[in-house]
């Protein structure tokens, strides 16, 4: 018992920086006993970025993936060229285990296979048969460091190398079509735009030249300062983004050769690699100090980092649905397939103008409502992602539901402070009789029958959506310093208040049923789970805590970083708690052990609305800009998590790392038979 707790804090305290050791404590410590605190452990590890680690006999020197997303093939420092099942991990095809290949890029078909080659010709290869289909000849014997073929598949291009020489050739009759001259040094990246009317080239000096396909001449030069690692074009080839030595990204106005954007990086030893995601939306770069960062390009902003490579990365890689990312490590040789997109994203809504204020699913889960600041509702097909608007007004909707009759409902209030419910049936907007007041703190019971709100000198009044009735009740000691919640059976009503404590009042008289204190800051999001048995608070210095209710006492805090909570929300089966932040961020808490779980990234404005489908496996969060995600989020139960783990990590400790944190003790394999 001992052991596995040192193990799980041990793992803990490394999981940050070095996350493929932390992994592997993490699963020695829960297969030594299945502490509390080895649990939390292999849960936290189930849920980083990484998918799988491939093994090279050597290192990798490039990898590509064929068009469908299914394979990806490699090419390591022997020569050896292979296919990998994607989802497996697994080799699936090796087409030669020992040649001159250097770089390797797949047809826009899929069915052909380029090499470059260390003769400064290009192989083209069958990929059903498994055999060389032809061999493109250069007279010049140089080093092909990147290859690419035209979006139309007739033409594959090869860089130079040491002669400073690209040279392009017809894939029908393999003969070079032409060779441009005009490089003053090495061309360490080729890539064409995808209309396939530019080519653009990086050279070690960092000039970057655009070529025009049809002439091949030279159209556009982006001088640069320093090295030019790598090239990338947005999938409308309107901006090319290149890698520096000196740690910046830069995005360039294709057509005007001019720089639209310099992203500052992380990396401060610089960029070697970048990729531009399918979509447009992610800037990947992966660095000298073995970090890969990914870039919102709409804000210029890094907003999450994937660790593991030891030292430089030298190729990074979308995958054709954008959801995962290959990164080739220059040290380790090694390649790794990260799931990426923000960590689980399935899809981002775009349609609101203004901050996304509340959230709530339809029964079945196949639609959700959004409720904005912009005056609008707009529902929108889970599966398609699509949307349509619901309702328009001039108010701002700060709270939706499914009602009665399984039908969209909303609320707020207007710029008279005057409460107000909006009904899909009637497609009209309602008013009290008795409402007064409100501060805009607006919020619909859990089984969607209530709509409740303050309603000004100390009164919250509650709407029966069924019968219509709405009366007022005065609560006693109120005075809430952030948004109301309604327990599920609609009996209790909880807020934070100025002064840092949390106050429940019975929602029928008034009477105050619990003070919990215990913040320390400005009281923010509340949510009670399902059962009604524990409530989550959380506040602007970002602690967010849990409250057993049954006993009117502190239960588990959530440690996280101090960044200020600004919603919650229970899965339905209450065991995970999800949080949104000040800084867009989103985190899945493990309600028992108050581990996070998984930490979703990609919003880049704070995230103030948060809600889970019936079955718990999708999360909605919606931002202040205006856009709502939908994320992936089952969570593995403990023996699944160590089967995910060792999947992704496809390594056990070292004999090294052993005698560390396993001392006296002989190594046993916990993640290979």
């Amino acid at each position: 018992m001992s052991l596995s707790r040192q193990l799980a804090a041990q793992s803990t305290a490394l999981l940050e920086d070095s996350p493929d050791l932390a992994s592997l404590l993490a699963v020695h410590a829960y297969r030594t006993a299945r502490t509390k605190e080895a649990t939390a452990g292999v849960l936290a590890a189930a849920g980083l970025p990484l998918r799988q680690r491939l093994e090279h006999t050597y290192d990798a020197l490039s990898a590509a993936f064929s068009p469908d997303g299914h394979t990806l093939a490699t090419v390591d420092g022997a020569g050896g060229v292979r296919l990998w099942n994607v989802i497996r991990g697994k080799i699936r095809t090796t087409l030669t285990d020992n040649s001159g290949a250097e770089s390797v890029a797949f047809s826009p078909d899929g069915r052909t296979l380029a090499t470059g080659e260390d003769n400064g010709g290009v192989r083209l290869w069958d990929v059903a048969t498994g055999k060389v289909r032809a061999s493109l000849t250069s007279p010049q014997a140089d080093y092909v460091k990147s290859v690419a073929f035209s979006p139309d598949g007739r033409t594959v291009v090869g860089s130079g190398g040491t002669t400073a020489k690209v040279r392009l050739w017809d894939t029908a009759t393999g003969k070079a079509r032409t060779t441009l001259l005009s490089h003053s040094a090495d061309v360490k990246s080729v890539m064409f735009s995808p209309d396939g009317h530019t080519l653009a080239t990086g050279e070690d000096n960092g000039r970057v030249r655009l070529w025009d396909t049809a002439t091949g001449k030279t159209h556009t030069t982006l001088a640069g300062s320093s090295d030019t690692r790598s090239v990338a074009f947005s999938p409308d080839g309107r901006t090319l983004a290149t890698g520096k030595d000196n740690g910046r990204v830069r995005l360039w106005d294709t057509a005007t050769g001019k720089v639209r954007a310099s992203l500052a990086s992380p990396h401060a030893d610089g960029v070697k690699s970048v990729a531009i995601s399918p979509d447009g939306h992610t800037l990947a770069g992966g660095g000298e100090d073995g970090t890969v960062w990914l870039w919102d390009i709409t804000t210029g902003k890094p907003y999450t980092t994937l660790i593991g490579h030891t030292g430089d990365v030298r190729a990074v890689i979308f995958s054709p649905d954008g959801r995962t990312l290959a990164s080739i490590g220059d040290e380790d040789g090694s390649l790794r397939l990260w799931d990426v997109a923000g960590g689980r994203n399935r899809a981002t809504l775009t349609g609101h103008t203004a901050a996304v204020k509340s959230l709530a699913f339809s029964p079945g889960g196949s639609t959700l409502a959004s409720g904005s600041d912009d005056g609008t509702v707009r529902l929108w097909d889970t599966t398609s992602g699509t949307g349509r608007t619901a309702m328009s007004q001039q108010n701002r909707v700060q709270a939706v539901a499914f009602g009665p009759g399984s039908r969209p409902w909303a609320g707020g209030s207007d710029n008279r402070r005057s409460m107000w419910l909006w009904s899909a049936a009637t497609g009209r907007i309602r008013k009290p009789a008795a409402s007064g007041e409100s501060k805009g703190w607006v919020v619909f019971s859990p089984d969607g029958r209530t709509l409740a709100g303050d309603n000004g000198r100390n009164t919250v009044l509650a709407w029966d959506l069924a019968t219509g009735r709405a009366h007022t009740t005065l609560m006693k000691d109120y005075e809430p310093a952030g948004p109301l919640a309604l327990s599920p059976q609609g009996r209790t009503l909880a807020s934070n208040t100025s002064v840092g404590t949390l106050l429940l009042w019975d929602a029928k008289t008034g009477d105050v049923r619990t003070t919990l204190p215990g913040h320390s800051g400005i009281g923010g999001t509340v949510a009670f789970s399902p059962d009604g048995r524990t409530l989550a608070s959380g506040d602007d210095t970002g602690r967010v805590r849990l409250w057993d209710l049954t006993a009117a006492q502190h239960h588990v805090a959530l440690t996280g970083p101090l960044i200020p909570v600004a919603s919650t929300a229970f899965s339905p089966d209450g065991q995970t708690l999800a949080s949104g932040s000040d800084d867009g961020t989103l985190r899945l808490w493990d309600v028992k052990t108050g581990r996070v779980r998984a930490t979703l990234t990609g919003h880049t404005h704070r995230v103030g609305a948060v809600a889970f489908s019936p079955d718990g496996r999708t999360l909605a969060s919606g931002d202040a800009s205006g856009k709502a995600r939908l994320w992936d989020v089952y969570l593995p139960h403990p023996a699944e998590a160590v089967t995910k783990v060792c999947h992704a990590v496809n390594r056990d400790l070292t004999h090294q790392e052993a005698s560390l944190y396993l001392p006296r003790r002989s190594l046993h394999r916990v993640c290979r038979s």
